[in-house]
């Protein structure tokens, strides 16, 4: 019975030792995979942030492309308005591309550009300053002054003026240079102001004179004389080569008309003159044609002709001494007659009104 007893007892312990082992065995096992699996997150969560700051570096690499490419195209622009021939302008341009550039660098450093929020507000910042820095007082008056320098060189390009006379031309221009910034008693920069019609009237003016008789009296527009220092005529008896002195005998401001006079006898030159001045008015839509010199620097000395209708028997503002023709003119017309269809003299060419037809003295 003992022994029973004591096989009986061994029997119930041995299973409850076997239980209490596997047990503690599965806790362990399940701790291990706990551990794996937060190991698992972390590094998981650690590629997500490695990858998230990578983007974001990215990206404010591409805002500094930005920032590096705004700087550029402005100080490019500050640069476009730099006057040739002119160290006072270039100096002053410098000089904002250099405060442009320090105020830029204060502000990267004042957003440090750690990250993308603050690159991102640096770069709104200075384009917002790129922008402001462009309409700044000086690039605004050096983009006024640099048109009117643009008119002035396409004016000289479209003629053919010698040396001397694209001296006088350009002295207005040449003055301006020698002090870009001066101001005047306001305050306002006064710069330089292309006025053809200025620069016209230092210049020698040319246009069309035709002979009323063999004596050498000649008739052209007192507008093509003013001001003149001296009167040659070419182009009689076809020579265009040399040059005729003439003086001014009488003017008519009013109708904008000149005599003049040959200072030599070239009657014989001139001969007799093949016209008639009619004293008749002349219908609406009869037939005229002009003849003159126009444009003489690109068209040439050859004698021009060009025709039309009357389109009114009064001139501009209802001035009835004027006719109004179809007839083409251009500068250097001025001065030359106008012919019915007949052949008498029934005009003289006045003046070409913009956006209307021709304007002629009666």
């Amino acid at each position: 019975m003992k022994h029973f007893a004591l096989l009986l007892t061994l029997l119930i312990i041995i299973p409850k030792v076997s239980f209490c082992q596997y047990d503690f065995g599965d806790k362990i096992l399940q701790s291990i995979d706990d551990q794996e699996r937060r190991n698992v997150e972390q590094r998981r969560y650690q590629q997500e942030m490695y990858r998230q700051r990578q983007r974001e570096e990215m990206e404010i690499s591409d805002i500094k492309k930005d920032i590096n490419e705004i700087q550029e195209k402005t100080i490019n622009m500050i640069w476009t308005y730099e006057i040739s021939n002119s160290s006072f302008v270039k100096s002053k341009l410098h000089q904002i591309v250099i405060d442009y550039k320090v105020k830029c660098n204060d502000i990267l450093d004042s957003y440090r550009l750690a990250n993308y929020s603050s690159a991102s507000l640096a770069r709104d910042r200075i384009y917002s300053y790129s922008n402001e820095i462009l309409r700044d007082e000086v690039l605004k008056y050096l983009s006024t002054v640099g048109y009117q320098i643009d008119k002035l060189e396409k004016f000289i390009k479209g003629n053919n003026f010698t040396s001397k006379q694209i001296e006088k031309i350009t002295a207005d221009y040449n003055e301006f240079l020698r002090d870009p910034f001066r101001k005047d008693a306001s305050g306002a920069y006064i710069g330089y102001k292309f006025d053809e019609k200025s620069i016209l009237a230092l210049l020698p003016s040319s246009g069309t004179a035709f002979a009323l008789s063999s004596e050498g009296y000649l008739v052209t527009n007192y507008h093509v004389i003013s001001n003149a220092e001296s009167l040659f005529i070419r182009g009689i008896g076809g020579d265009f080569n040399r040059k005729y002195s003439a003086k001014v005998v009488v003017i008519d401001k009013n109708n904008d008309l000149a005599i003049i006079k040959l200072t030599e006898n070239l009657s014989k030159k001139i001969g007799k003159v093949p016209f008639v001045i009619t004293s008749s008015i002349t219908d609406v839509g009869e037939s005229v044609f002009v003849l003159g010199y126009p444009l003489t620097n690109t068209m040439g000395n050859e004698i021009k002709l060009t025709n039309g209708i009357i389109s009114a028997k009064s001139g501009f503002m209802d001035d009835i001494t004027s006719y109004q023709i179809s007839v083409p003119v251009q500068p250097g017309n001025s001065g030359g007659p106008l012919f019915d269809k007949k052949g008498n003299l029934i005009g003289i060419v006045n003046a070409k009104h913009s956006g209307a037809e021709n304007v002629l003295m009666q």
